[in-house]
């Protein structure tokens, strides 16, 4: 059986690691952009050597950020490179027009998760109360896609609602002092009801914590620049581990433009260079990203497909400030997300807001002017205990309430279809988002900070990355632009999207666990039926 699976992201992980425990061998066609040489080999000489022995010149190259250059949100770099972005790509279009720049997505092996937070918070059972697929299933799933991939899960609040990835046993990351005391300042006993709740815990986080390994975190401070020690877990490490153990026939340096299903198998068409090929397979998991794979079907579709609509979540980045100081022990902390609250107000929403709170992370401070490698002086020193004072937030709502990108598609023979694209806000999101954020700055008051006025960012200027649900699975399909429970768009039998264009809606807690959950249980799922 021949089965193809397009792209390297964590929607491909997923299916991946459903059908190598079937004992199926998957060809993977992907652009496959990786760090340059250079870098590479910087990162692997770096490992060998604890953070204390890294040299100035070492730790400057690495973490270099847009942060330095007056970006007010600054994208996330990997070793100082911006490689697993695609040029074509915009943060966001003009609202009065339409832009010939695509939403963001990602050339690299691994997609966009070689530069994320690895946060791990599955969906509260709320949010999928109308989805096809159920919550306990959505957990199954994830636990099997998981398997081997360390996690750092507390026990804590949020486990009745939002569930556990790792129901027996987790290595917890440790907290810094400050950190602690903050969690356990925003953890004070609270009243709930039914209809209003607000829940704090510490961050889920795919990251391995457990001492003594070769991946363990070593809480250098450059979570936010690449993990020079790999423990902060990306789909391109699988990658790797297959493509050595020969586990996966890897075929980097293809662009699938289109994939036809005719009768019993799929005739899939990409780009290599200087040759444009077809391959014929049995069955294909679309996992290119919500972009890309929308391109891909605008010239696959049997029917017309022009336009298509893509959800995000919406949020906006804020900064707070406390009587109280909480010590920074950068840069010898982790500085993942430390802290979770999760905000219902059903007179609001039906879905949770969800909140990713704590200390200024590397990119701020030293936006502050704070270095690991100058830690004398005056200035530092009043700098780094003033932002003691400081915690940064960020609110993401679900993407009911978030902006849409509409785009436009047209057809071509012989590469990705072209877009055209525009970002458009709902007065509903507007309102929901403020709402959320004053409810959260209610809540923090509470505990003694308050909201910098004239700092922060809306999701309406800042480029984002949760996004999809542009082909949504459902139980009966009807709409040229919805897919069965399989993923499967167009009524086709053979091809199917596993990323997070299938999705209902993203949820407010993210897309990685949701994604990697639902493409392993669409590929495992999709061989017990017959190909024709």
């Amino acid at each position: 059986m021949r089965v193809v699976v397009v792209g390297s992201g964590l929607g491909a992980v997923g299916s991946i690691r459903a059908l190598l425990a079937h004992g199926i061998r998957p060809i993977v066609l992907d652009i496959g952009e990786t760090l340059t040489h250079r870098l590479v080999q910087l990162r692997q000489s770096m490992a060998e050597r604890e953070p204390e022995n890294w040299h100035q010149d070492e730790w400057i190259e690495v973490s270099r950020s847009d942060s330095l250059e007056g970006q007010v949100v600054p994208r996330k770099l990997v070793m100082g490179s911006d490689y697993f972005y695609a040029n074509e790509s915009s943060g966001h279009s003009n609202e009065s027009g339409r832009s010939h720049k695509t939403p963001p997505w990602s050339p690299a092996r691994g997609g966009f998760s070689v530069g994320w937070g690895a946060a791990a918070l599955p969906p509260a059972s709320s949010d999928l109360s109308d989805w096809p697929i159920s919550h306990d299933s959505l957990l199954k799933y994830a636990r099997l896609a998981l398997d081997g991939i360390p996690v750092s899960e507390p026990k804590d609040q949020l486990s009745e609602v939002f569930g556990t990835l790792r129901p027996n046993e987790s290595s917890l990351m440790p907290l810094s002092d400050g950190q602690a005391r903050l969690l356990k300042a925003l953890q004070k006993p609270r009243k709930h009801s039914r209809h209003q709740q607000t829940l704090v815990g510490q961050s889920r986080l795919l990251t391995q914590a457990a001492e003594g390994l070769p991946d363990s975190c070593r809480r250098c401070g450059l979570c936010s620049s690449g993990c020079v020690y790999g423990s902060i877990y990306s789909a391109e490490q699988d990658i790797e581990r297959w493509i050595a153990n020969g586990d996966i026939d890897y075929r980097p340096g293809t662009e699938v433009f289109r994939v036809v299903e005719e009768h019993s198998h799929v005739v899939i068409s990409y780009r290599s260079p200087g040759n444009t090929m077809n391959l014929e397979a049995d069955r294909v998991f679309l996992a290119a990203g919500a972009v890309s794979t929308a391109r891909i079907l605008a010239n696959s579709a049997p029917h017309d497909l022009a336009r298509v609509s893509l959800q995000r979540t919406g949020g906006v980045l804020e900064v707070y400030a406390g009587v109280k100081r909480f010590k920074i022990a950068w840069p010898k902390v982790n500085t993942q997300t430390s802290h979770v609250i999760e905000i219902f107000r059903s007179q609001f929403s039906p879905y949770w807001a969800h909140v990713q709170l704590g200390q200024p992370n590397e990119l701020v401070l030293r936006r502050l002017g704070i270095e690991p490698h100058k830690n004398t002086g005056i200035r530092q020193r009043v700098v780094r205990s003033a932002a003691g004072h400081v915690i940064t937030t960020m609110l993401n709502l679900n993407s009911f309430h978030g902006p849409r990108y509409e785009m436009k598609l047209g057809r071509r023979a012989d590469a990705l279809a072209d877009v055209e694209t525009s970002q458009v806000w709902s007065d509903d999101g507007k309102f929901v988002l403020s709402r959320m954020s004053k409810e959260l700055s209610r809540f923090l008051r509470s505990v003694g900070f308050f909201r910098i006025p004239f700092i922060g960012q809306d999701s309406a200027a800042a480029q984002g990355y949760h996004f999809g649900a542009s082909f949504p699975m459902t139980l009966a399909p009807t709409e040229v632009n919805e897919s069965d429970i399989l993923g499967r768009p167009f009524g086709w039998k053979l091809v199917h999207i596993v990323d997070t264009s299938v999705l209902p809606r993203i949820p407010s807690t993210g897309i990685g666990i949701v994604t990697m959950s639902n493409s392993y249980r669409i590929a495992a799922n999709s061989l017990r039926e017959p190909t024709s």
